[in-house]
C-alpha cells in the first residue's frame, strides 16, 4: 500500500448501548504523522481499530486513497489482514518464544516473500530503527523495554506500510527511553514517508512529533489543525484546557474589554467571540502568566505563594488569593512560600470563551 489519504467520514461504534465514536470525521494527509490527543476513554483508541480494520462501525465510511476499507450503509467492511496497515502497541506484542529477528520477520513469512528479499528487509528495518546486528538473535524478554519497541516497529515497518497506527507507543518507557524514541520515530517517519495515526494522551508527545494535531473528547473529534494554531488559537475551551490552560477565570465581556473575578480587566483577543454583557470565561497557560516587579503599574491578581515545584530551571508557582492562579517562572527568580506577589496576563495571550 502506497501512502494516501485516509477520510473517516461520520464513523459511528457502539459499545452495546453507549456510543463511543459519535460522526467522527478526520482526514489522514499522506506522508504526514497525526497526534490522536484526549483524554483516557475518549475513543482514542477505537477510532485506531477501526482504521486498522479491528471494529467494524455501526454508520458512516473509511476510506483509503479511492479504495473503500468500510461502509456501513451498504455493508461493505475490507478485513484487517487485506489492508496492509502497521501497528505499534504501548504493550509491544511481540512472541516471546521468537527472537528479535523471527518477530520482524513474522509479516514477511506470512506474505512467503523468499528467503533472501526477507533476511535483506529484515535488516534494513533493524538499521532503520537502529538496533545492532547482536539483538536479532536475541528473545524479547532478555531485551529493555525501549529496544522491545523497537522491534515492534521493525515489524510494523518491514512490510512498508502506507499507513502506521501507533497506539501510546511510548507509554511504558522511561522518560530519557521516551525521549530517544520519540526523536527516531519522527526521523523515520520523515525518512520513509508513512502515513501515521499516532494516539496518546501526552500533550507534550503530541506537539512535540505532530505535522497535524486532532483532540478528541467524548468519542468525538473536537478540533483538528495545525498544531502551533491549536496551541495558541484553540476554538474549543475543551482544547485549551487539555493543552494546559489551567488557570481559568470567570467574567464579563464589556466591549472590548472582558472584566474577570479578582478586579482585572483584559482586552478581549477573540473577534466574533462572546457578546456585549455576556459571562465568558478566560483560559490562561501558566506560562501565560508574569509576576510584576516593584512599581509596575499594569492590572494583576495578588496573592500568597502557597507553594512552588521544581522542573529545572523553570519553577511552578500556585498562588493563594481572591483567586487560585498557577504561574511558571524561572527558576532563579522563584520568590519563596509565603511571599507576596502580583501575577499579570501576558499581552495578548488570554483565550476568551462563552462562559
Amino acid at each position: 500500500m502506497r501512502p494516501c489519504r485516509i477520510v473517516v467520514e461520520g464513523v459511528c461504534v457502539d459499545l452495546g448501548a453507549a456510543p463511543v465514536l459519535r460522526q467522527v470525521d478526520l482526514t489522514l494527509e499522506p506522508g504526514q504523522l497525526t497526534a490522536l490527543l484526549g483524554p483516557s476513554g475518549a475513543g482514542k483508541t477505537t477510532l485506531l481499530k477501526v482504521l486498522a480494520g479491528l471494529e467494524q462501525p455501526r454508520a458512516g465510511r473509511v476510506r483509503a486513497g479511492e479504495v473503500s476499507w468500510s461502509d456501513a450503509g451498504v455493508g461493505r467492511f475490507v478485513a484487517a489482514r487485506a489492508r496492509g496497515v502497521g501497528l505499534v502497541f504501548q504493550s509491544y506484542a511481540l512472541w516471546p518464544h521468537l527472537s528479535a529477528f523471527e518477530n520482524v520477520a513474522f509479516p514477511l513469512r506470512v506474505r512467503r516473500v523468499p528467503e533472501a528479499e526477507l533476511r535483506a528487509r529484515v535488516a534494513a528495518a533493524f538499521e532503520l530503527v537502529r538496533l545492532p546486528r547482536e539483538v536479532q538473535a536475541r528473545e524479547p524478554a532478555t531485551l529493555s523495554g525501549g529496544e522491545q519497541q523497537r522491534v515492534s516497529l521493525a515489524r510494523a515497518l518491514v512490510y512498508e506500510p502506507g499507513l502506521l497506527l501507533c497506539d501510546e507507543p511510548l507509554a511504558n518507557l522511561d522518560a530519557p527511553g521516551r525521549e530517544a524514541l520519540r526523536a527516531d520515530m519522527r526521523r523515520l517517519q520523515r525518512s520513509t514517508g508513512v502515513t501515521v495515526l499516532y494516539v496518546t494522551h501526552d500533550q507534550a508527545e503530541a506537539l512535540a512529533m505532530a505535522d497535524r494535531l486532532a483532540v478528541m473528547d467524548a468519542g468525538r473529534i473536537v478540533e483538528a489543525g495545525d498544531p502551533r494554531a491549536l496551541y495558541e488559537r484553540a476554538r474549543s475551551p475543551i482544547v485549551a484546557r487539555f493543552l494546559g490552560a489551567r488557570n481559568e477565570l470567570r467574567g464579563v465581556r464589556r466591549g472590548g474589554l472582558v472584566e474577570l473575578e479578582g478586579g482585572v480587566a483584559l482586552e478581549s483577543p477573540l473577534d466574533g467571540g462572546p457578546r456585549d454583557g455576556s459571562a465568558v470565561v478566560a483560559l490562561l497557560r501558566p506560562d501565560e502568566l508574569e509576576l510584576l516587579g516593584p512599581g509596575e503599574a499594569r492590572a494583576g491578581w495578588a496573592g500568597v505563594v502557597a507553594s512552588v515545584e521544581f522542573a529545572g530551571e523553570r519553577v511552578r508557582l500556585c498562588l493563594e488569593g481572591a483567586v487560585r492562579l498557577c504561574v511558571d517562572v524561572p527558576a532563579d527568580r522563584a520568590p519563596a512560600p509565603g511571599a507576596r506577589v502580583v501575577a499579570a496576563a501576558r499581552p495578548g495571550r488570554a483565550r476568551v470563551y462563552p462562559a
